[in-house]
This record gives structure tokens, sequence and C-alpha cells, in this order.
């Protein structure tokens, strides 16, 4: 890309088709029993990231002791440096509430990762089959990242 081009991309664009088609986030903490990081399967849905997870998990203890922040990365597989591109972010973790957003997002999650759940309602779905709890992860800044633009390029944008 030109440095024109560069000035003019639509990053925002970029990020949304990159993790609309990816699956994996990882979620760090740091806490007082030290730093925790996991992955997390998630749907991309209105500018935030929904994954279930169980409440004692580290990522999820951790982000409640530090008031939700975390920090979250996505990265498409690369062979190479030279191709690695994605996306660093910090936010907060909060727990879905068990409304009509809350619910749809659960049925797009369960229907995204093609997890049958009947006629039952997705967020009971979720506890009673994972004993998990249904949470999103809402990016507050964001650093693109892409090495086939430049080695070492980054894009820093505000949600």
């Amino acid at each position: 890309m030109t440095l024109k081009q560069l000035e003019n991309h639509d990053w925002q664009e970029t990020i949304e088709q990159m993790v609309s088609c990816l699956k994996v986030m990882t979620l760090a903490v740091a806490w007082e029993k030290g730093a925790w990081s996991s992955p997390v399967y998630y749907l991309y849905r209105k500018n935030a990231f929904y994954f279930f997870s169980s409440p004692d998990a580290r990522h999820i203890r951790g982000s409640v002791q530090s008031g939700g922040r975390a920090g979250g990365s996505i990265f498409k597989d690369a062979l190479s440096f030279n191709e690695i591109q994605g996306v660093q972010m910090e936010g907060l973790i909060e727990r879905v509430q068990k409304n009509r957003e809350g619910l749809t997002a659960a049925g797009a999650y369960l229907k995204r990762f093609a997890i049958p759940h009947g006629d039952m309602d997705a967020l009971v779905f979720i506890k009673q089959r994972y004993r998990a709890s249904f949470y999103r992860f809402v990016p507050r800044g964001l650093v693109y990242m892409d090495n086939r633009v430049a080695m070492g390029f980054k894009k820093e944008l505000e949600m």
C-alpha cells in the first residue's frame, strides 16, 4: 500500500471482516494471583465479542477482581512472520444479561458453532450443558497489526 492508500483506508471495515471470519480470541488478565491468558471461541456482534466460560475460570475471576478489565487478541494463522495480521485490544469483560439482546446473541453464538439446542432458551442451554455463563468482551481501544503492509505496521483505533 502506498502512503496515500494507508491514510484513506477503511481500517474498521478491514478489522470487522477479519474478526467476523475467525473464531478464537485470547483473553488476558492481570490480578492478585498473577497474570493469565485463555483462548475462547467467540461471536463478533455489534462491536463486542461474545463467548461462554465457567464463572470459576481464571480469566473470569481475574477480570472480576480488576473491575472487568482485560486484554484480547485475535490473529490469523500465518506461515511466516511477514504475514502476521491481527488485533490487540483492551476492554472490559461483562456478563451478558438475560434480556432480548443476551438471548439473541447466545442464540447466534450457538448457531455459528452449529450447537443444537432445540427450543431451549440459549442462555439456559449454555448454563446447563456447559456449566458456564455467557459473557462479552467489549473493546475500548484496539491496535491493528499487519506485517503484510510493512514489518511492524500498526494502526491504533478508538472504539
